[in-house]
C-alpha cells in the first residue's frame, strides 16, 4: 500500500447499505465514514438496489469506494425501473450512486419495505415481480436478499484479487454475506464478522434454523473477530459455542456527533411532549402507549414511523390532539423532532435479551427516555439505571399512564430532569467516532494477530 492511501485497507461486503433504509445501513454510513476521517482505505461491496421512497443516500468520503454488483432478478429490475423512472423526469435518484445531502445528518429520503414493488399502479410485470419476490424467499437463504448470492461471490473473488485487502468485514442481514468471510479466511484474509444479533434467533423461519445454526458456528470459528451490538449476544454466543469471549466484541449502535441539541422551548405548562420514531412490529407493540396517552389530558405522543399499525393510524385519525403521526420522517428530520421533545420513547422487542438501536440513537437528543420494557432479560433498563439517563416500566397501559402522570407533575414543576444527567460526556463512548475507534482497534489487532504485518508490510503502530 501506498503512503498516504490510508492506515489499512479494508474491504466491506454489505448488503444493507445506502440506499438501503435499515438500521445496518444507518450504522454502516457512519462507521465508514468515521474509519475513513481515521485514514483508512475503505471499499464496500453492496447491491445496486433501489429501495423506493425511503433510500438512504449519504455523502462519503473520496477514500470511500463503493463497489455496486447486480442485487439479482428481484431488486436488479427494481433497479433499473427506478433509473427509468428517473430518465423520465421523475425525482428519484438512482440506486447506483451517493446523492448529495447534508454531511451532517446523512440525510435520508422516505417509506417502502426492502423488496418491495413500490411503483403506483403496477403493470403486469409489476405484479409478476411482486409474486415472485413473495415466493422466492421460501427457498432463498435466508430470505428474498439471498438472491443476490452468485453476483456477489463472484464480484467478491475479483474484488479479492485486484485489492489484496488488509482485512473483511462481512455484514451480516442478510446472512448469506457471512459465506464470503469463509471465502476470504480460506484466502488467508483476517476476517471481521459484524453479525450485530445472532444468526440463529427467535424470529429464524423453522426451515432455516438448521442452516442459520451451522452458519453461526463456522462464523464464530473460523472468523478473525466477531462484533456484536449488545453484551447479551456475545454471552448468548459464547454459550452456544463455548467460544472464547476474547474473539467477541461488544461495539453497539451509535449516535451521530454533530446535530443540534436544543432543550424543549415548550413551558411548564404545555402538555408533557413524547416521541417516538421507528419501526414498529408485532413484537414491539406501541398499543399500550396509545391506550395510555388517548386517556390522559395533558400528554402528547408524536410519532414517526413507515410502519404504522392500524391502532396508530385510527388513535391519529379524526383530528386527534393527543396522537400525532408525522409518517416517515428523514434521519436529520427525525433528530431534529427527537431534540424537540420532553421524552423520548423506546419500545422494546419481545422476541429475546435485546437492545434496540433507537435507544443510541437517542442520546443525541439530550432528552430523557422512556423505555417500555421487552421480554426478559431485557438490557435497556440497566444502561439507562447506570446512564441516568431515564426511566423505564413495563409496557402495560396501567403501569405508562401512572409513570407518565408523575412526569407530567414534574415537568409542571420544573423538575422534569432533576434525577438525571444528560450531558454528553457520559455517552461519549457511544457517538459513532468513538465506536469507530474501537472497531478500528478490533480490525488491527486481527491483522496484527493474523502475521503482524498486513498483505501491503504495512507495519501496525
Amino acid at each position: 500500500m501506498n503512503a498516504g492511501q490510508g492506515r489499512l485497507r479494508i474491504l466491506l461486503a454489505a448488503y444493507e447499505f445506502s440506499p438501503s433504509p435499515s438500521a445496518q445501513s444507518l450504522r454502516w454510513a457512519y462507521l465508514v465514514r468515521e474509519l475513513a476521517k481515521q485514514g483508512h482505505e475503505i471499499h464496500v461491496m453492496a447491491p445496486d438496489a433501489y429501495y423506493g421512497r425511503m433510500s438512504l443516500h449519504f455523502d462519503l468520503p473520496p477514500v470511500v469506494q463503493v463497489h455496486r454488483i447486480f442485487a439479482g432478478p428481484s431488486m436488479g429490475l427494481v433497479a433499473r425501473a427506478s433509473r427509468r423512472q428517473q430518465t423520465a423526469g421523475r425525482q428519484m435518484p438512482s440506486g447506483g450512486g451517493v446523492a448529495k445531502s447534508s454531511p451532517a445528518q446523512g440525510e435520508i429520503a422516505s417509506p417502502a419495505p426492502i423488496g418491495e414493488w413500490r411503483i403506483e399502479r403496477p403493470n403486469w410485470k409489476g405484479r409478476l415481480l411482486a409474486f415472485y419476490q413473495r415466493h422466492a424467499g421460501r427457498w432463498l437463504f435466508p430470505d428474498i436478499r439471498g438472491e443476490w448470492s452468485p453476483w456477489a461471490t463472484r464480484a467478491f473473488r475479483r474484488l479479492l484479487d485486484e485489492l489484496s485487502p488488509d482485512a473483511v468485514i462481512t455484514s451480516h442481514e442478510p446472512a448469506s454475506v457471512l459465506r464470503l468471510g469463509i471465502l476470504a479466511q480460506r484466502e488467508g484474509i483476517p476476517w471481521i464478522a459484524d453479525l450485530g444479533d445472532p444468526v440463529l434467533a427467535d424470529y429464524t423461519p423453522v426451515r432455516w434454523r438448521r442452516h442459520a445454526r451451522r452458519l453461526e458456528r463456522t462464523t464464530c470459528e473460523r472468523a478473525s473477530a466477531v462484533v456484536v451490538t449488545d453484551a447479551s449476544a456475545r454471552d448468548l454466543l459464547g454459550q452456544r459455542y463455548a467460544q472464547s469471549l476474547d474473539r467477541i466484541h461488544v461495539i453497539s449502535q451509535g449516535y451521530p456527533s454533530s446535530i443540534p441539541r436544543e432543550p424543549s422551548r415548550a413551558g411548564a405548562d404545555a402538555p408533557l411532549s413524547l416521541v417516538y420514531t421507528g419501526s414498529l412490529y408485532p413484537f414491539r407493540p406501541i398499543e399500550p402507549l396509545l391506550d395510555a396517552v388517548l386517556d390522559m389530558e395533558g400528554v402528547i405522543l408524536h410519532v414517526a414511523t413507515a410502519s404504522p399499525s392500524p391502532a396508530l393510524e385510527a388513535a391519529a385519525g379524526q383530528g386527534s390532539l393527543r396522537v400525532v403521526h408525522h409518517g416517515h420522517l428523514g434521519h436529520g428530520e427525525a433528530l431534529a423532532l427527537q431534540a424537540q421533545a420532553d421524552i423520548v420513547v423506546d419500545i422494546g422487542n419481545r422476541l429475546s435479551a435485546q437492545l434496540p438501536g433507537k435507544i443510541y440513537e437517542y442520546f443525541a437528543s439530550a432528552r430523557p427516555i422512556l423505555h417500555l420494557n421487552g421480554g426478559d432479560g431485557d438490557p435497556a433498563p440497566a444502561l439507562l439505571d447506570r446512564l441516568r439517563r431515564g426511566w423505564s416500566c413495563d409496557n402495560n397501559t396501567h403501569k405508562i399512564r401512572g409513570l407518565l402522570s408523575g412526569l407530567a407533575v414534574k415537568k409542571r414543576n420544573g423538575h422534569l430532569c432533576s434525577d438525571l444527567d444528560l450531558a454528553e460526556e457520559r455517552v461519549l463512548p457511544f457517538r459513532w467516532d468513538s465506536l469507530a475507534l474501537s472497531y478500528s482497534r478490533v480490525i488491527e489487532h486481527a491483522v496484527h494477530v493474523h502475521g503482524g504485518t498486513t498483505r501491503h508490510h504495512l507495519h501496525l503502530e
